[in-house]
């Protein structure tokens, strides 16, 4: 999407649903930096080597309901986690409404997000 389509959108959507996607955003954000696991690794007393290694995907792709159900939601939902995961590359499709664009709300939502 051009930065021109992205301000646009921004005209389109209530101010109040701008300022709750920048709100879900930090507490969803927060929610999942708690859930994050991270790498361990230890001797046992026979020398064992245990542990975990946890390394983020390389690349997801993300699904936001737009047709009759417009999920926008969705978008911080899917997103969010992936970003605190440290996946590198997310691919966001959604469908196209009947006049060709993107729901106004999803673009604002997905650019809230930094989906580029």
């Amino acid at each position: 999407m051009s930065d021109d389509e992205i301000k646009k959108a921004y005209t389109l959507v209530d101010e109040s649903l701008i300022n709750v996607f920048r709100k879900a955003y930090t507490k969803i954000y927060d929610y999942h930096q708690k859930q994050k696991q991270y790498s361990w690794f230890d001797t046992d007393a026979f020398g064992t080597m245990l542990g975990q290694k946890v390394t983020p995907l390389e690349r997801v792709g993300v699904y936001v309901p737009g047709g009759t159900a417009v999920l926008s939601s969705s978008v911080l939902m899917t997103i969010i986690p992936a970003i605190v995961a440290g996946v590198s590359q997310i691919v966001m499709t959604t469908p196209i409404q009947k006049d060709g664009s993107l729901n106004p709300a999803t673009l604002v939502a997905a650019d809230i997000c930094g989906v580029s």
